[in-house]
């Protein structure tokens, strides 16, 4: 073992896992990878949000996962994710007032590796969708290794508030929040900021998106599309 990968796995040791939730883990790992050479629009996505105690990827912690499907621009409600990982402490009254996930909710949530590998087993390896991919990924990979040892790095990930400008460019030229395009497209949403709310509204901006794209577009194009217009974000705005 080199050196530097010592140093690394001394101060982020792998950790202890439940038996019956490593047998779980393992048998996730071996699901198939899915067909994505076939239309977008025919691809089964997961669309996902989560809650967290804060904005700091280093400080704060995930708290809640919220999640749904997306089947042939469908989103069938009786298959959905909601779930909110056990804390040791709340957070605080201010974060508290955004989610609206209470004190008492957050202490008494699943076990975060029963909770993570409930989350596991709901997305599969489908393709993962959210809005703010930035902030949503590395947050569940911050948890997913702390209790499961693993991350999300290799799935396949789309960011709607990249996609969304790519087929209404006429929208583009600021960059747009979630409410932004849920009031362009009429998308109703009375629980904004509880995570399986805003999953299911990502996944309507979605449902809007496939009716505008073309005929046959494959996600590897799409992904290639949404590289550049974050280039061109970043090149204009000086972050992704």
């Amino acid at each position: 073992m080199s050196l530097p990968r010592f140093i690394k796995s001394f101060f982020n040791p792998s950790p202890v896992i439940d038996e019956h939730i490593q047998q779980r883990l393992e048998r996730w790992k071996a699901l198939p990878e899915p067909d994505l050479a076939q239309p977008f629009t025919n691809i089964k996505f997961i669309i996902l949000d989560v809650e967290t105690s804060g904005f700091s990827l280093r400080k704060d912690q995930l708290i809640a996962i919220g999640a749904c499907q997306l089947i042939n621009g469908k989103i069938p409600l009786s298959q959905t994710l909601d779930v909110i990982l056990r804390q040791e402490q709340s957070s605080s009254k201010k974060n508290i007032l955004i989610h609206r996930i209470s004190r008492q909710a957050q202490l008494n949530g699943i076990d975060p590796a029963e909770a993570l590998m409930q989350f596991l087993e709901f997305i599969g390896k489908q393709p993962l969708v959210a809005f703010y991919v930035g902030f949503d990924k590395p947050m569940l990979n911050k948890a997913l290794k702390k209790y499961l040892g693993i991350d999300l790095n290799n799935r396949t990930w789309l960011d709607i508030a990249f996609v969304a400008p790519l087929f209404f460019p006429e929208h583009a030229r600021q960059h747009r929040n979630l409410d932004y395009w849920m009031n362009l497209f009429a998308i109703q949403n009375s629980n904004r900021h509880k995570a399986i709310s805003d999953a299911i509204a990502t996944a309507q901006v979605m449902q809007v998106i496939m009716k505008s794209a073309p005929e046959n577009l494959k996600i590897t194009e799409l992904k290639r599309m949404e590289a550049k217009a974050m280039r061109i974000h970043q090149e204009l705005h000086g972050q992704k």
